[in-house]
């Protein structure tokens, strides 16, 4: 058995786990295999056909698809592309762990942590009353500036009386500051007392339901039989396809066959199911559901939410969704849903920052002219 330790993180890989500065991370059975073939190369390069055999074996698979998976290992792992402070990509060769890596404990299996493991997790393990889901907890860790007004006209928003499901679209151009603003009214929600959940859209999975699907996997963890049912509401079953594993943890020993007229039944069924899960979600408290990314979303997902936002569900639900509105992402889809009139929806549209939030972002000590930044960013 081997545990890594670096940068907050422990990966331990005889009991298939990453535990994160804030707690044990979820992720997909690949993504964890090419995080621990990277690491057991001990910082030696390791090349696209070498990771391509070592997690795919013989299954013949596409190299948009291994950089799809170093993507999600990234962000298991707090890292992005342009950061590569985990893992870095040696482009047309491959790729190589360059954190900084200490073996926490080799051969032979104990059920207590080392002290190694314990220092270098370097967090509280007592529970977080307000916890935010990972996705988002990275975002809020960074100052964000010049958003008062956007941040107090969505606390205003939520605070009306209604009786359905709320919506908060934040639009604007990529890297404005959509997912930051979410992240901060998510932060803010949860120490309130309200649960977060989060799910984004990739732009290279196009998976159906996939805000859903990442949003059920973390808000149901390790839950079982009459526990998970109860979670789940009362179509739990038809929730079922969307993770291979929860039909089993349900309970059920056969699959039902659910009689269906028509695939567009199906569908409106399916639609109801997550509408309801969500309703029960919110039973003990406000529900906060941060879907990012949607300029990115499936057909399925777009008309998921469509479907909710119409049937107006009871409940103390607010679906907070961003989305780019400028070329070449704007969708006409989500330009519908935007401009469906009703209280029930607040639609937050995100400029530049103005030049006092600009300078409190820029060093001016480490020369960073503010007026140079202002003039070639629009703020």
């Amino acid at each position: 058995m081997t545990r890594y330790a670096f940068d907050g993180f422990v990966v331990d890989t005889d009991r298939h786990e990453v535990i994160g500065p804030d707690g044990p991370r979820t992720f997909e059975p690949q993504v964890f295999d090419v995080v621990r073939h990277l690491l057991e190369a001990e910082g030696r390069l390791v090349a696209k056909n070498d990771l391509l055999d070592a997690v795919w074996g013989h299954r013949f698979v596409t190299e948009s698809a291994m950089t799809t998976q170093i993507k999600h290992a990234r962000r298991l792992l707090d890292d992005d592309g342009q950061t590569q402070r985990t893992i870095r990509t040696v482009r047309g060769r491959g790729y190589q762990f360059v954190a900084d890596v200490t073996v926490a404990a080799r051969a032979g299996r104990t059920d207590a942590p080392s002290d190694l493991t314990r220092r270098d997790l370097a967090h509280d393990p007592s529970p977080d009353p307000s916890p935010i889901p990972p996705g988002l907890r990275a975002g809020s860790s960074t100052p964000i500036v010049g958003r008062d007004d956007e941040l107090r006209q969505m606390g205003s928003f939520a605070t009306a009386e209604r009786t359905g499901w709320s919506w908060i679209w934040l639009l604007g151009e990529p890297g404005i500051g959509k997912t930051r603003l979410a992240s901060q009214y998510a932060l803010d929600a949860a120490r309130a007392g309200a649960r977060v959940l989060f799910g984004r859209c990739d732009e290279d999975l196009l998976v159906p339901y996939q805000p859903v699907i990442e949003a059920l996997r973390t808000s149901t963890g390790m839950l079982q039989g009459a526990d998970l049912r109860e979670s789940l509401g009362p179509r739990a079953d038809l929730l079922s396809p969307l993770i291979p594993d929860l039909f089993e943890r349900l309970g059920e020993t056969s699959q039902t066959d659910l009689p269906l007229t028509d695939a567009e039944t199906g569908r409106f069924r399916l639609h109801q199911a997550i509408g309801e899960w969500l309703t029960v979600a919110a039973r003990d408290g406000p529900v906060v559901f941060v879907v990012d990314d949607v300029h990115w979303a499936t057909e399925a997902t777009l008309q998921l939410l469509a479907q909710l936002r119409r049937d107006s569900t009871p409940g103390d639900v607010t679906v907070v969704a961003t989305a780019r509105d400028t070329a070449p992402h704007e969708s006409p889809r989500i330009a519908d849903l935007v401009s469906t009139p009703g209280d029930d929806q607040l639609v937050v549209r995100l400029g530049g920052l103005d030049p006092s939030a600009v300078a409190l972002l820029a060093d001016e000590s480490e020369g960073v002219e503010v007026d140079r930044v202002l003039r070639e960013t629009a703020g």
